[in-house]
């Protein structure tokens, strides 16, 4: 699924390319051009986006989507190990200072973070320090 996601994401980004070149060329000359009516050119650059723009939009968007998920499953399975026998289980492997993790509300913005202890932490949303107390 990565090798289809790259491919639909590199091809949105050369449909974008193509929308821009057509833009750079197209604009200028419906500035100066005086023969054709205004309303030609504003359905040509309405069926110009549903005909490129459109569609390089949702490869660019399902492309980064499945890169996504792809990276996310392998993430997951190369985490997932199986258990042996003789090893300690995943809970008998915690250590000490992460048993003391604690959910600390932020200051700035009132989100919630898991902070361990002696960890200097800030809030994904906001950036402010968001210490453990």
């Amino acid at each position: 699924m990565r090798i289809v996601g790259n491919i639909l994401f590199i091809l949105g980004i050369l449909g974008s390319i193509l929308l821009g070149i057509i833009l750079l060329v197209m604009v200028p000359v419906s500035i100066v051009d005086d023969t054709s009516p205004p309303l030609a050119y504003v359905i040509f650059f309405i069926f110009l986006f549903v005909l490129i723009g459109l569609p390089t939009f949702l490869l660019i968007y399902f492309g980064r989507r499945l890169r996504n998920n792809a990276n996310h499953a392998a993430m997951i399975g190369s985490s997932a190990s199986p258990h042996t026998p003789g090893t300690p289980s995943a809970p008998a492997r915690m250590t000490a200072s992460s048993v003391r993790a604690k959910m600390v509300v932020c200051l700035g913005c009132g989100a919630q973070k898991s902070v361990l202890p002696n960890e200097a932490a800030t809030c994904d949303y906001c950036g402010s320090a968001t210490p453990y107390e």
